[in-house]
Parts: C-alpha cells; sequence; structure tokens
C-alpha cells in the first residue's frame, strides 16, 4: 500500500519501478557472488590445503614402508584430509592432464626417480598441501599446525631444503621455477643434485638469488597449541619470526618489487627430529612414535633410501 501510493505521488509507472528493483537486486547479487568468489581464491591461494601426497612404484602392506603408509592414511583420513597416493602411470596421467607444455621434456628425463623428484614440485603447484616420502613415519596430523603459520603464497621447506617434505599453498610459482631448472639441468646432475636435497637447496638459493631478500617469509606460528607442544628455543620461537636455512639473508639482493609468491623454512625438529634416526637408530626399520624425543614432531624419517634401485633404471 506504501510503495503504491509512493508510486502514485512521484508519478513513477509500475512496471519501470519493478524493472529497477529487479536491477538492483540483481546487481546486490552479482556484487555479494564476486565478493564471496574473490574471499574463497584468496583463502585458496594462501592457505595449505589438506592434501597428503605420497609417491610409489609399488605398495606392499608388508613392508615397512607400505606399513608407514597405512598408518599415515588412517591418521590423516580421521583429521578430515585427502591423501592422495601417485603410481607411476598416475604420473604420466598427471603430466599430460595439467602440463602437457612440459611432457615431452619431462619424458626425456633418466633414470626415472629423476622424474619421480621432479613431479612432486609440480604437485605442490597443482594442489599444493604436504608431500612426504614413503619411508616418512607420521607422527601426528599437521592440522594445527598449517592454522598456525603465516597466511600468504609460500612454498614451504624442511630448515635444510630436503625434499622427503614439502608443504604448500596452490599456485606458489617457486614450484614452476624448481622444475623449470630440473628440465634445464637434469643432464649435468646425479639423482641427489638434481631434485634431491642438494638441487632443492641449490633450487631455493637460486630462487631468492633472482627475487631478493623478499621472497623469504618469515617463520611464525601463531598456534598455542603448538607453541606449548615445540620448545621455544633454538630455532622455533612461537610469533616471532625466525630464520633456519639462510642465517642472513643480507646476502642476497633486495628485492626490486613485490613478491607475492614467497618460499619459508620449517624447523627440521617438525619433520626430521632424529636426522634420519641418527639418534633413535634402533627404529630405523621399524615404528618409532613411541619415542619420547619425537612427540612433537609432525613426521619421522628414516631414511631407508629406496630410490636407490631405481637411481640406475
Amino acid at each position: 500500500m506504501f510503495v503504491e501510493k509512493l508510486l502514485k505521488k512521484n508519478r513513477i509507472p509500475r512496471e519501470q519501478f519493478k524493472y529497477a528493483a529487479v536491477t538492483i537486486l540483481l546487481w546486490v547479487f552479482i556484487i555479494i557472488s564476486v565478493s564471496d568468489y574473490l574471499k574463497r581464491e584468496l583463502e585458496y591461494h594462501t592457505t595449505v590445503p589438506k592434501i597428503l601426497h605420497k609417491t610409489t612404484k609399488v605398495l606392499s602392506s608388508d613392508d615397512i614402508q607400505g606399513s608407514f603408509y597405512k598408518e599415515c592414511e588412517a591418521m590423516y583420513i580421521k583429521d578430515g584430509w585427502e591423501v592422495k597416493l601417485w603410481y607411476d602411470d598416475d604420473i604420466d596421467l598427471f603430466m599430460l592432464e595439467h602440463f602437457p607444455y612440459f611432457y615431452d621434456d619431462f619424458k626425456e628425463i633418466t633414470p626415472k626417480i629423476k622424474q619421480v623428484d621432479a613431479v612432486r614440485y609440480l604437485f605442490m603447484y597443482r594442489f599444493g598441501g604436504i608431500y612426504n616420502d614413503m619411508d616418512s613415519e607420521c607422527i601426528r596430523p599437521a592440522t594445527n599446525f598449517i592454522n598456525g603459520i603465516e597466511k600468504g603464497s609460500t612454498a614451504w621447506l624442511a630448515g635444510y631444503p630436503e625434499p622427503f617434505f614439502l608443504m604448500s599453498t596452490p599456485g606458489n610459482e617457486f614450484w614452476i621455477f624448481a622444475f623449470k631448472l630440473i628440465l634445464q639441468d637434469w643432464k649435468k646432475y646425479n639423482v641427489r643434485s638434481t631434485g634431491g636435497p642438494q638441487g632443492l637447496n641449490r633450487m631455493a638459493k637460486a630462487y631468492v638469488a633472482t627475487m631478493g631478500q623478499d621472497s623469504i617469509r618469515p617463520f611464525v606460528m601463531h598456534n598455542q597449541i603448538e607453541c606449548d607442544l615445540i620448545e621455544p628455543k633454538g630455532d622455533v620461537v612461537c610469533g616471532d619470526p625466525t630464520f633456519r636455512w639462510i642465517e642472513a639473508k643480507e646476502q642476497f639482493v633486495k628485492s626490486t618489487h613485490e613478491i607475492i609468491h614467497k618460499i619459508g623454512f620449517i624447523p627440521n625438529k617438525l619433520v626430521d627430529p632424529t636426522t634420519c634416526l641418527s639418534r633413535i637408530g634402533s627404529c630405523k626399520k621399524s615404528h618409532c612414535h613411541d619415542r619420547l624425543v619425537v612427540q612433537s614432531s609432525l613426521f619421522v624419517h628414516h631414511c631407508l633410501f629406496s630410490w636407490k634401485s631405481q637411481a640406475n633404471g
């Protein structure tokens, strides 16, 4: 009734009013939808998703690596994660579907283990999440940990970059940078220096040298639960930025522009607490999760070197 009087008083045709009202509602809907989309996109590209990746040539429940996997799978699925186990055939399909422009050059890489090492970086770029080697034992889910670290597009590496553990937000350009270096240099280096520990260390340094000091994201932990689990000394001080891999980032040039895609370094205590079990070697080929020394860690790397059997294949 009020609207009718208003329309009459202002001599506004009813159809014109309806059209204007519908147009306004439509624009409100569009603005809200775009806002929600942009918010989701920002969240997607600045948060580590709950996906755990592993690769294997064959999965056997009879060996210790199969046992580690089953334990990890059950633990992470129970905590709401997706677990992706990639076999050799899956890797080819993944490359053809998501990176066809790299496929031919990728297939030239030999031995096969270098391909497996290289594709891990593209898993991080395409999906994000955590990659962990099959000879790593899961101690506890990483949910609280990823909820407590700084948000932003980040390729997270272990304190000394060692690709048995990788963690990332989706779409971080460091992984493409690293993959292209592998395509460029794989004939010059052995397995470890191509996409292995020495290779990843070299690529991380090259990225910071290229992008400048601002390409490093300080490790800051905001989750008090994690702070209580990780003794705040040495390379972990909860709430304060700490560096592990680069002791003096001043050795690198200053960035000349804003760096969106950064790399960061996670304290080794969280992902390799025993440095390949040097301190608790008695459980090297068994489970170590009941050992007090590893209780605050996310993973224990058993360093079984199963990759060596593929180094000449």
